[in-house]
């Protein structure tokens, strides 16, 4: 088990550039295991981090204070996160397993941020292995077919490589303490009916069987990555042009397709996925997105549109502000005569808001390289005072920078340019 977790961090460059690991402990075999591993074997700041889903009653209760006398015997920090897992579920309408998911890596992201550190799980191969037979279930792609992959961003699985039953093996020669979860014993979930009734199958015909599923996961992970790349190049070479979209091999479509519609919408699933296809196959004219966006086809290029194809309204002393979005190809606009009021839509459209001028606002004005306190800025165009807070401006809100003033025009930063794919036009009714 050492020389797989070892051979699964160089491989994977798991540990590069770490100066600390957060590691995932629920108090089951696989995490207490990859805690001890750590501990015994690298001198690097180590800390756990426990999820209490406050899902089985006494026995949460129970888990996080196993994990809280671990860490204190082994003398690590330990970082407990307590979440009403049941009652976010339902105000979010989402499923217990996906809601606990989520709420459990949002936390984990949070003190990796704070730390700056990795952030090891417990998954092991016996893991990935169910998890490829859970995803064919469900009619998976590729990317299915894939499994858990061993990094993420700055989520490690250094167990990825170890089975289910060398961790038993290690829990049991350093007399290891640990906790069950009584959910994993009862079939009514999915993964469990995988795990003790159909994989135990599979050991009969081949004893092999895991390191074999293992060896095809992580080839087709390999695969999976180089037709990513590919897609990624071809959505870039595109350029939203349907005929450029229709002549790509059909093994990178259904991917280029998610990567244009990830850019237009968030919450993107395989049906819209095959509306997009149906789009451009000419079977129907237009399908909505999340957001109240509507995707169609619009001389030539696929695009996307405010359903009511104006965003974001405000209104000061009578004037109406909003958002109207068009495509940089688009031959309604003429961007020589409208150069003051177009601005590069860097990001989604619901994250600019329209207001009025703030004490310290900074401006980029185009063509100056430098920034200008705004006030000082009005001052320079001889802007009247009692004008001034009757001025919109728009802001972009992802992260915090004035896009647009009006009587001024366009930042520097989201000036329309050549690479500019969608185009926002503020409107003043």
């Amino acid at each position: 088990m050492k020389n797989k977790i070892f051979k699964a961090i160089k491989d994977f460059n798991m540990l590069e550039s770490a100066n600390s690991v957060i590691i995932g402990v629920s108090g089951g075999m696989d995490s207490v295991s990859l805690l001890h591993f750590f501990i015994n074997n690298f001198k690097i700041k180590i800390m756990a981090v426990h999820i209490n889903h406050n899902l089985r009653g006494e026995e949460s209760v129970r888990d996080e204070s196993f994990v809280r006398k671990l860490c204190n015997d082994f003398r690590i920090e330990c970082i407990v996160g307590s979440f009403d897992v049941l009652k976010i579920s339902r105000a979010k309408k989402k499923g217990i397993e996906e809601t606990a998911r989520e709420i459990r890596y949002d936390f984990f992201r949070k003190i990796s941020k704070k730390n700056n550190s990795k952030i090891a799980t417990a998954h092991t191969l016996s893991d990935n292995v169910e998890t490829v037979f859970l995803n064919l279930t469900r009619g998976c792609g590729l990317s299915g077919l894939a499994g858990i992959p061993p990094v993420r961003n700055n989520i490690i699985r250094p167990l990825i490589y170890v089975t289910r039953a060398e961790i038993e093996n290690y829990i049991k020669d350093n007399n290891l303490s640990y906790v069950s979860d009584s959910s994993n014993f009862s079939d009514l979930y999915s993964r469990n009916k995988i795990r003790h009734n159909i994989i135990p199958e599979f050991f009969k015909i081949n004893s092999n069987f895991e390191q074999n599923v293992g060896r095809f996961i992580f080839q087709v992970q390999k695969e999976n990555e180089y037709l990513d790349y590919l897609s990624k190049n071809a959505f870039k070479n595109t350029n939203f042009e349907c005929e450029k979209i229709k002549i790509l091999p059909n093994a990178l479509k259904n991917r280029v397709y998610k990567l244009i519609l990830n850019h237009f919408s968030t919450n993107i699933e395989s049906r819209h996925i095959k509306l997009a296809a149906e789009l451009l196959s000419g079977r129907i004219n237009a399908f909505n997105l999340p957001g109240n966006k509507k995707v169609l086809i619009k001389n030539g290029l696929l695009i996307c549109e405010d359903s009511s194809k104006a965003k974001n309204f405000k209104n000061f002393n009578s004037k109406k502000f909003s958002i109207c979005i068009f495509s940089v190809h688009d031959l309604n606009i003429n961007i020589e005569e409208s150069k003051d009021f177009l601005f590069d839509l860097k990001t989604d459209v619901s994250n600019f808001g329209f207001r009025t001028i703030k004490e310290g606002d900074v401006f980029r004005p185009q063509n100056r390289g430098c920034r200008k306190i705004l006030r000082k800025l009005f001052n320079e165009l001889k802007i009247p005072v009692l004008k001034r807070k009757e001025l919109g401006i728009l802001v972009d809100k992802s992260c915090g920078e004035i896009v647009w003033v009006e009587s001024v025009g366009v930042s520097e930063n989201y000036k329309v340019t050549k690479d500019s794919k969608f185009i926002g036009k503020v409107c003043i009714n």
